[in-house]
């Protein structure tokens, strides 16, 4: 399953990098930013949308949110990461790590707990970690 996210957030920098770039302005790179927390309900109710705050870091002055990466891995798992930009012609960029708390609308439409997989970043071994978190169905 890590692979499939990994393929599909490549797949996501090409397609935008390849149908976006103009010759007359900046270019820019992509990267998953590091998610250190999330404001998730403790239960959810079939049918209903809920607002879904995600604070993670920027690691440099001139990296902004992008947005979000969804790939749905099973019926009720989702993986999410925080997609950043940087400019890759700007000198005063400078290393700063900032927090910054961005949310997304989740539409409840399966009558089964969801699993969360929130990208957190990279163990020694350069394996992608997560902070996974599970929301049952309110009966």
């Amino acid at each position: 399953m890590k692979n499939i996210f990994i393929l599909g957030f490549l797949s996501l920098v090409v397609l935008t990098n390849s149908s976006c770039l103009k010759d007359d302005g900046p270019e820019y790179t992509f990267a998953p930013l590091l998610i250190k927390s999330v404001d998730l309900p403790e239960s959810f109710n079939l049918n209903e949308t809920y607002r879904v705050s995600v604070t993670y870091d920027k690691p440099k002055t001139c990296t902004e949110f992008w947005d979000f990466s969804f790939t749905r891995n099973e019926l009720t798992t989702r993986t999410v990461a925080v997609i950043g930009t940087e400019p890759l012609d700007v000198n005063t960029c400078t290393e700063a790590v900032t927090e910054e708390t961005k949310t997304f609308n989740f539409k409840v439409i399966y009558n089964q707990t969801y699993q969360f997989k929130f990208y957190s970043g990279r163990d020694e071994d350069g394996n992608a970690t997560f902070i996974e978190m599970e929301v049952p169905i309110a009966e």
